[in-house]
């Protein structure tokens, strides 16, 4: 059987799992060694380390890959942790049960979502009573409002970013976004958890993170473009009321296509417009057939599209 042949996409984040042989605790009591190993495995290489967080029996990494493959930061990482833990641990044999696994975060929602799990794992495991309480997590650097080194050792700000209200938001106002998501994910999780209950409970809406999508189109989206159009147009590029729809129900399920089709000029209907014409450009849509369907001038195209 051909071995499986990882991705190669240069600028794209991935959340990636290692989990230990057997579902064995090895990295208690070792939380610390590692976190300091995956800090120094970031300066022998040239990938960017966003998030990450250390349970007892796996790990979780946010990491976005640079020129080099993924393996050049992920192999010499693993097996200085697993030469840790044999000498630790006394543990003969291998200490990670497969090779690991890693998902390219392809969209903002994508990521924001892969951070918030990554550091929300240890409450979930019931080793902390709250995000903020669960040390082996990069989750305090995130809530930090100031760009300290830790940050800028491990390339924070531009996933911080994701989470803005304003293109214009500093990172302290990415932060406090951040937090209210982190919150929101907790509620939602909370709630997901009492499936059988028949209140009147209503879902909260997420916070507006429409800057941190722009950041996304800007920083982002040049690296994944290929690989989403791979994955949405396998065989026939999708049509383009399909793709509006698509999107409307990722970014804003309660806005109606008419709504978007006919020019009306609300915030949440523009940022929605927005995506559709630079999704359609990537597809392969010519900017007269895509101001032809959203009912726009093909100026007002060619300023979204860029």
């Amino acid at each position: 059987m051909p071995r499986y042949r990882r991705p190669q996409l240069p600028g794209v984040p991935f959340h990636i799992t290692a989990r230990i042989q057997c579902r064995e605790r090895l990295l208690a009591g070792v939380e610390s060694n590692v976190v300091a190993m995956m800090l120094d495995a970031r300066e022998r290489s040239d990938a960017a380390l966003v998030a990450y967080a250390v349970m007892p029996n796996h790990l979780h990494i946010v990491l976005q890959q640079g020129a080099r493959p993924l393996s050049d930061y992920l192999q010499p990482l693993l097996r200085r942790i697993a030469l840790l833990v044999r000498r630790v641990h006394g543990w003969e044999g291998h200490v990670f049960e497969r090779r690991y696994n890693e998902s390219a975060c392809l969209t903002a929602d994508y990521l924001r979502n892969a951070i918030a799990y990554v550091h929300l794992n240890g409450m979930r495991a019931s080793l902390a009573t709250s995000v903020d309480s669960y040390a082996w997590c990069s989750n305090r650097s995130f809530c930090e409002n100031n760009s300290d080194h830790t940050r800028s050792r491990l390339a924070m700000e531009d996933a911080l970013r994701i989470f803005a209200r304003r293109s214009d938001d500093s990172l302290l106002q990415c932060s406090d976004v951040y937090r209210a998501f982190i919150e929101w994910r907790v509620l939602m999780d909370a709630r997901a958890s009492r499936p059988d209950e028949t209140d009147d409970w209503h879902a909260p809406s997420p916070p507006c993170v429409a800057g941190g999508d722009d950041h996304w189109d800007r920083v982002y989206a040049p690296h994944a473009r290929g690989e989403v159009e791979r994955k949405l147009t396998p065989v026939r590029r999708m049509d383009l009321r399909d793709l509006a729809i698509v999107i409307m129900r990722e970014t804003d399920p309660g806005l109606k296509l008419d709504d978007v089709r006919r020019g009306a000029s609300r915030r949440a209907v523009l940022h929605v417009r927005r995506k559709i014409i630079r999704r359609a450009t990537a597809a392969g849509y010519t900017g007269r057939a895509i101001s032809s369907f959203l009912g726009v001038s093909p100026s007002t195209v060619s300023r979204d599209r860029a």
